[in-house]
């Protein structure tokens, strides 16, 4: 007759085996898992048996104390895989590191204390970075975008928007396919005649249409300054983006949208565009855009455009020189623009918040 082993033999044999794999690297916390179910146990098990089990009587059951000191240590033991990781790592990372130092526990507290820490301030130092404008003329800036509506058997439909920041109004949309550069031309000529002039300077992104030989003409040809985008920056055209966000959800319209066709959705988009500008705002002292518009009218002559322009284009080639690559200089340029327009007291801008009215300004960075 066989002799039976000691009571938790097959445990043991268990328990070595996975110290084993943990000690070689083959065994990590994201793996426990998978040698859960290939043993037919728990994950739980998995994580007893890799545990070093003191001789001597059991401890207490129940989470582990701990003492301030030992506490420290897991913090800084946690914060400087995080850190080496860019904050992009989780506790299974900590615990894979720095085994048999930290418990699961003190990882996972840690490592959650540790990222809210950092998002917090992130958070800060964003706020204290961030640059608001507020403009404070009429036909100062029109911020150009467009906006995807529907989508229907033939294409897509979109709508280009022309939006004045000061009074916050649309002053122009064309609803259609996908335009090129000699329709937004179209539109933007058209806008012009209606308002009697051009705009001081034109804001758009990156768009290839807005960035091509035809709108590029426009401006020369009326005077007009171009302030783009740097790339994949939606932030620095954040008056286009709010009005494009409301014009959605007055028209209903997105993405997600199919079968609405270029007639109907040009007829939402019109009834938007009429609703959005003739009713009152707070942030526009209880007027509406229109009313704003009508009695802050300024006309800019041909003089102050080219004064405007000689004034930016020095300030452009002097914020340059200290530049470094071809973002640094894009981003030294729309600065300069900017700051020339807040020293001709056009725009506002405020650096660390949002302008001194409450809700009257748009954010850029």
């Amino acid at each position: 007759m066989r002799a039976k082993g000691p009571r938790g033999g097959k445990k043991e044999v268990r328990a070595a085996g996975l110290r084993a794999l943990a000690e070689q690297g083959l065994l990590l916390a994201r793996d426990h898992q998978a040698a859960a179910a290939a043993l037919d146990v728990s994950v739980r098990t998995v994580q007893l048996d890799l545990q070093e089990c003191p001789a001597g009587p059991s401890r207490r059951p129940g989470r582990p104390g701990h003492d301030a000191r030992h506490w420290w240590t897991c913090l800084h033991l946690t914060g400087r895989v995080l850190h080496e990781r860019r904050w992009h790592a989780g506790w299974r990372d900590v615990v894979d590191v720095h085994r048999g130092q930290i418990t699961t526990w003190e990882a996972q507290r840690c490592t959650q204390l540790l990222k809210k820490r950092h998002k917090a301030r992130r958070a800060a130092a964003s706020k204290r970075s961030r640059v608001s404008i507020e403009v404070l003329a009429p036909d100062v800036m029109w911020a150009l975008d467009a906006k995807h509506l529907s989508r229907d058997r033939a294409g897509t439909v979109t709508a280009e928007v022309v939006l004045d920041p000061c009074p916050r109004r649309r002053t122009g949309a064309a609803v259609g396919r996908p335009a090129s550069g000699k329709q937004v031309v179209a539109l933007l000529e058209g806008v012009r005649r209606r308002r009697g002039q051009a705009p001081l300077v034109l804001v758009h992104d990156n768009a290839k249409t807005y960035c091509g030989a035809e709108v590029a003409g426009w401006c020369e040809q009326h005077g007009v300054l171009s302030l783009c985008n740097l790339p994949h920056t939606p932030q620095h055209n954040p008056f286009a983006e709010r009005g494009m966000r409301e014009l959605g959800e007055q028209t209903g319209l997105g993405r997600g949208v199919r079968d609405v066709g270029i007639l109907q959705a040009g007829m939402a988009v019109a009834a938007a565009i009429r609703r959005m500008n003739s009713r009152p705002r707070r942030v526009l002292g209880g007027r509406s855009a229109d009313d704003v518009d009508a009695l802050g009218r300024v006309h800019y002559t041909r003089q102050e455009r080219e004064e405007l322009a000689d004034e930016v284009r020095a300030a452009q080639l002097a914020a340059m020189r200290d530049a470094r690559g071809a973002r640094a200089r894009r981003r030294a340029c729309r600065n300069a623009l900017l700051e020339v327009l807040e020293r001709r007291g056009w725009i506002k801008i405020t650096r660390g918040g949002s302008p001194g009215h409450a809700r009257r300004g748009a954010r850029v960075s």
